[in-house]
């Protein structure tokens, strides 16, 4: 036996033991590790849709106040008029607010008026509302003439309920009766979202025990409100989310399933690479000396060219991260992979960061409650976040005056050594940015990279934008619940000029809409 075919063996045999090792090793370890990717994602998937009720909810509360601040109630106290019932409480007005139920009652409690558009309830409603005066919850908010909202068991429906006082009218000193509306939880905003292919779906929580282990799942949601389970039948998880309801029983348990995507994919990745492993150990013996530098390199450069087409279009600002996968020594087909790998995780670590700073903006404002100087400071907190993520100079919110046709800056932000705006454009004549604003009504964003984008017809807007010092600049607009333009959030640079990604733009519109909630409570708070 000779000495080159001894040590071809001896490389032969340590490639097959080296790679039957790694392989084994690979299946422990990464499906372990993306198992639990796939619980943490299940976990933060069902807190997300919880903050949706949470948000559901206190819109709802929102929504009932200013419409119960509008009614008159002696009318319907001292002389109840079938016509001016029906001249201020419109059909289109509860299906525009969602309503599936109102009533007006008196101080004691009697039913003055009251209206579904519910079937279910249509019957029995009468009954339903002075049930739900039994509440102990809702009667000691009626004793001390407070106003609450929450989560409601009606017969075997679901409802969110809003209850509160209303007077003769705004000037009155004491209110003379109550208001009551409910919307059955069925047509939450959470529940016309389409989960493909993941799905939601609730269930009372007393009558859920055709769920596998409910018993264990009841007494884990109890203790943390929330669990996740592994379906091995479904081959997919389930969270668990329970909610309580407007006296802190626990009445619903909803319930998220999502498919083990990760966790199949590393799976039959793993089965693959063992498989391949072994057959790579008989190829190598055939191919060794003539064919085995040129097939891997071939094959590394296909999988280098899949890489640059998966991220072609979509790399951000490369110096806002630092992982580094390989240090990049050469110039070959596997330092321009491990660049592009770079790239790519990267990308996905700034979408994340994105998603992650919209969550904290979220439940930043959920922690405000209607509170107005809380409310400004989160504001003001949160333009100079967003500001710092995106690297602008400033964050500013403009709110329209459509009284006075003017348009001023009430909320910013501004980086170190860099001039505030908010004194300078203040009761702005809005024709002489009325370009920026039909921008904004027609593509809900405007944005300038550079003075050069102006005509001549556009001298007023370019006046305005040199005398701010903006060298770049993002609006997204900013309207009231009924879509109407109130306002817009912007971003901007005043040193040089900045190019901003689309991912950037969508993260200000979500900032926007959550801005805009905070902006109506203060205003109607100032009215």
């Amino acid at each position: 036996m000779s000495l080159r075919f001894k040590s071809f063996v001896i490389i032969i045999s340590f490639i097959a033991v080296l790679s039957i090792f790694f392989s084994i090793s690979y299946y422990y370890v990464f499906l372990n590790y993306s198992e639990d990717i796939e619980a943490r994602f299940a976990e933060d998937s069902i807190e997300r849709i919880s903050t949706s009720l949470n948000i559901e909810v206190k819109d709802f509360a929102y929504i009932c106040s200013s419409f119960s601040n509008w009614i008159k109630t002696y009318n319907f106290v001292s002389r109840p008029d079938p016509k001016y019932i029906k001249d201020n409480l419109k059909k289109s007005d509860y299906e525009n607010f969602g309503f599936s139920f109102v009533a007006i009652t008196d101080l004691k409690g009697k039913i003055i008026y009251t209206d579904s558009y519910d079937y279910l309830l249509r019957i029995g409603l009468e009954s339903t509302v002075r049930d739900i005066f039994d509440n102990y919850t809702i009667n000691d908010a009626a004793r001390n003439l407070k106003e609450i909202s929450g989560i409601l068991k009606i017969k075997d429906e679901v409802y969110i309920i809003y209850f509160n006082t209303v007077k003769e009218n705004k000037d009155s000193s004491a209110p003379n009766g109550y208001f009551l509306a409910g919307k059955n939880i069925k047509n939450a905003n959470i529940f016309k979202v389409k989960y493909d292919p993941d799905y939601l779906i609730f269930s009372l929580f007393a009558d859920d025990n055709k769920i596998p282990d409910f018993n264990e799942i009841r007494a884990e949601v109890l203790l943390n409100n929330m669990t996740v389970r592994q379906d091995e039948e479904l081959k997919g998880w389930r969270s668990y989310s329970l909610v309580r309801d407007i006296s802190e029983k626990p009445i619903i348990l909803l319930t998220l399933y999502q498919q083990s995507n990760i966790f199949d994919i590393s799976r039959k990745a793993t089965i693959f690479i063992i498989y391949t492993s072994v057959a790579v150990i008989f190829i190598l013996i055939a191919v060794f000396i003539l064919l085995f530098e040129k097939l891997v390199i071939s094959k590394i450069a296909k999988l280098n060219e899949n890489i640059s087409m998966f991220i072609s279009g979509n790399e951000h600002d490369l110096t806002l991260f630092d992982t580094k996968i390989f240090d990049n020594k050469t110039d070959d087909e596997i330092d321009k992979l491990s660049s592009n790998i770079q790239k790519m995780l990267r990308t996905i670590n700034y979408r994340y960061s994105i998603e992650k700073h919209l969550t904290g903006i979220t439940n930043d404002f959920l922690k405000v409650d209607n509170n107005v100087s809380k409310i400004v400071s989160f504001i003001n907190a949160s333009l100079g976040k967003i500001a710092s993520f995106t690297g602008a100079d400033r964050a500013f919110i403009a709110i329209l005056d459509e009284k006075e046709k003017t348009v001023s800056i009430s909320y910013e932000w501004d980086a170190d050594k860099i001039e505030p705006m908010i004194d300078k454009l203040r009761n702005f004549p809005v024709e002489n940015i009325k370009w920026v604003l039909d921008n904004l009504q027609k593509n809900d964003v405007y944005y300038m990279k550079s003075y050069d984008e102006f005509t001549d017809n556009q001298y007023e807007t370019l006046k305005l934008i040199k005398d701010l010092n903006v060298k770049s600049l993002i609006a997204v607009k900013i309207c009231d619940i009924n879509e109407k333009l109130i306002g817009f959030i912007g971003i901007n640079t005043a040193i040089e000029e900045k190019f901003w990604h689309d991912d950037e733009i969508e993260f200000l519109k979500n900032s926007a809409a959550i801005f805009s909630k905070a902006i109506l409570i203060v205003n109607n708070s100032n009215q």
